[in-house]
């Protein structure tokens, strides 16, 4: 399994300046990092998380949901699985411990589901990739 976790830094980055997103830079670029994983390790069981949540004064909560429509449609095109952060940890205030970065209480729980996620036989090593 490979897991990719990216968005963060363009959304603090958009969030500071105020000039807005680049989606389509990103999109293009998170389509590329996927597309190179995928031929690099044609075996991997690909899953892409979500930026989690959008803490006030951190991230806009717009910017968060663009981004994760991005990796979202990004995962689908490419084959890759998505995993969607906010549903594990909710809008939990203990889930960052600066507002962006991910808490050790937030890591365990993350950590079981990816458990979990290859428990269940969700992975799918036989999968062949674009």
């Amino acid at each position: 399994m490979v897991l990719l976790a990216f968005g963060s830094v363009e959304a603090q980055r958009a969030a500071r300046s105020g000039t807005g997103l680049e989606l389509s830079t990103f999109r293009s670029a998170t389509e590329g990092v996927l597309s190179q994983v995928s031929k690099r390790w044609p075996d991997a069981d690909l899953v892409v998380a979500s930026v989690p949540f959008a803490n006030a004064g951190v991230l806009v909560p717009a910017d968060v949901e663009a981004l994760n429509e991005v990796l979202s449609d990004a995962a689908a095109t490419t084959g890759a699985q998505f995993l969607d952060l906010s549903v594990l940890f909710g809008d939990q205030a203990s889930a960052t411990y600066d507002g962006v970065h991910v808490s050790r209480s937030a890591y365990a729980i993350w950590e079981r589901e990816l458990r979990n996620h290859v428990a269940r036989g969700e992975t799918d090593s036989n999968r062949t990739h674009p």
